[in-house]
């Protein structure tokens, strides 16, 4: 991965339909910069250490949206903790954001993007062993969203700096 301040991320797990059905899991991770975009389909590598080293690393920050859920599936799943992130949603909430702000408007407000965020595709099975298309470009446009956001943001918006977490400089 090239060298930047900050990468995006996600992660999608296949979802589950019951009441009180169990958690499947994380099914893929996805992590982005300015030019990359991998899709890391966690139950089908060997050894995701590297993996989960990166998300543990304090010097490598994360920004995504609605973290929570990710943060706490990967503590219950592989017991490591998401550190040095950036939640958008958090960020728009301190700047007083009337409703939850999330990839999608994001993209719409700040990168006059449309982005197609179908139910169907975000509650598709993550765990097949190839995933479709339409299933790679959701989850790349999730990682990559939310970095090309935090960019434009910090250059058209400066004073968002005074909102951001200390650990993050510029």
């Amino acid at each position: 991965m090239k060298t930047t301040p900050f990468i995006g991320f996600d992660s999608e797990q296949k979802p589950t339909f019951k009441k009180g059905e169990k958690s499947h899991g994380i099914s893929i991770i996805q992590l982005a910069n300015e030019s990359d975009c991998y899709i890391c389909q966690i139950k089908q590598i060997t050894n995701i250490k590297p993996i989960l080293s990166l998300l543990e690393d304090d010097k490598v920050i994360k920004v995504g949206t609605g973290l929570k859920g990710d943060k706490d599936e990967l503590y219950n799943q592989f017991k490591i903790k998401l550190r040095s992130t950036i939640d958008l949603e958090e960020v728009f909430n301190k700047l007083s954001a009337k409703q939850a702000i999330g990839a999608k408007r994001s993209a719409s407000i700040f990168l006059n993007k449309n982005l197609q965020k179908s139910k169907r595709m975000s509650r598709s099975n993550w765990e097949n062993k190839e995933l479709s298309s339409g299933q790679i470009k959701y989850a790349a446009e999730d990682a990559t969203v939310v970095y090309d956001v935090l960019g434009t943001i910090i250059k058209q918006y400066p004073f968002i700096m005074k909102v951001m977490p200390r650990f993050f400089k510029i």
